[in-house]
């Protein structure tokens, strides 16, 4: 039996693709499974801060927002690289939006989504992350090197693989930040797999030809191969 693993190149922008359909700690569901994600319907724009520091700059904030069974957004969390002035006037322009909630089993539930607001280009209108429009208008990284993940010791004595899910921001110098595992194996897995994703290097992602940070996922595949 021989142990093989690598971190397979496979990337895309975190949104709403979930893992279960059981509520956090805050009785909010993950879209997936039964669950349909919330929609937004009308989107604020964001007011560019006034820090004449920022003129200039292109900048994607990017929210974890949860969409309660009313409609009305509360819990929001940022996922990229965080910036206060961007973030606070994220914020703000979409708890001001318009949100149509999640469904589970026919009936309005809490659910997250996805939320970008862009600064510097564009309208800086939010838009959904995981949607066919952010997409088409941003260049997603690339990764540049190709590098192995290690199994660990106990995994191989307990012949255990699959497959350890990755979300990480990649940042507009092409490098991997808060790399944290969102499906993991176990067995000494996870942490092997985080140590290769930290040594990725990428072609940063682009809006309007501008370098910006977006978080991703990334697999990372564990095989027993078997003769």
């Amino acid at each position: 039996m021989k142990a093989l693993a690598g971190v397979l190149a496979v990337f895309a922008f975190v949104g709403s693709a979930a893992l279960c359909q059981q509520p956090d700690k805050y009785g909010v569901y993950t879209p997936g499974e039964g669950v349909t994600p919330p929609k937004l319907l009308r989107g604020v724009a964001a007011i560019f801060p006034a820090d004449k520091d920022l003129r200039g700059i292109v900048h994607i904030s990017v929210l974890r927002v949860a969409v309660g069974r009313e409609g009305a957004p509360s819990r929001i969390e940022v996922e990229s690289l965080p910036n206060q002035s961007f973030d606070d006037a994220a914020i703000a322009a979409v708890r001001q939006s318009q949100f149509e909630p999640g469904t589970w089993n026919g009936g309005p539930v809490p659910a997250y989504m996805s939320v970008w607001v862009p600064f510097g280009a564009l309208d800086q209108l939010p838009f959904p992350g995981d949607s066919a429009y952010s997409r088409k208008i941003i260049t997603p990284p690339v990764s540049l090197n190709n590098i192995n993940a290690e199994f660990s010791d106990e995994a191989r004595r307990k012949r255990i693989d699959g497959i350890v899910l990755v979300a990480v921001t990649v940042s507009d110098q092409g490098l991997p930040v808060n790399a944290h595992v969102v499906r993991g194996v176990g067995y000494g897995l996870d942490e092997k797999a985080l140590e290769s994703v930290r040594k990725y290097r990428f072609r940063p992602a682009m809006l309007n030809g501008v370098p910006v940070s977006v978080p991703i996922t990334v697999e990372v595949s564990f095989r027993l191969y078997r003769k």
